[in-house]
């Protein structure tokens, strides 16, 4: 193993990673400088960090505030676990379904949101709901 730029000397041992050569002692996180051999590490831009300091940089869910390790769905300038994406009235899961927002940001399937909002009758209190395949619900103003 030859001489590193960033030790002091020679060295007994040497590890690959990345397609490069380091030294043990030099095969280091950039962020905590723990030894990386033997351990998962991530590369980023031709650095190694180690499990826990790459954690911390990544995005975190508008929901539930942990980070997002694998796919993340986007929605509304915000990003979800796509399972955390659910609809407040249901919990149905709503990655690749579609969905709304109330007055509150608070995010709902459609027929949940329908449901929730619809004018109701006057006669017998349920929702006027869109007919099939339509997606949004006649209203009648009478004037007086």
């Amino acid at each position: 193993v030859s001489r590193s730029s960033s030790c002091s000397g020679w060295d007994k041992g040497g590890c690959v990673a990345m397609d490069q050569v380091f030294h043990v002692e030099c095969f280091t996180c950039a962020t905590c400088r723990c030894r990386l051999r033997g351990q998962p590490f991530y590369a980023i831009d031709r650095r190694s960090y180690c499990e826990s300091c790459y954690i911390v940089t990544l995005e975190k869910c508008s929901m539930c505030s942990k980070p997002i390790m694998d796919r993340i769905l986007r929605a509304m300038g915000k990003a979800y676990h796509p399972q955390c994406f659910t609809c407040v009235v249901c919990h149905r899961c709503l990655d690749g379904i579609p969905f709304t927002v109330d007055a509150t940001s608070q995010i709902h399937c459609i027929e949940d949101f329908h449901r929730k909002f619809a004018p109701r009758c006057s006669v017998c209190g349920e929702a006027i709901m869109p007919e099939p395949g339509q997606e949004e619900t006649v209203r009648i103003v009478a004037l007086d």
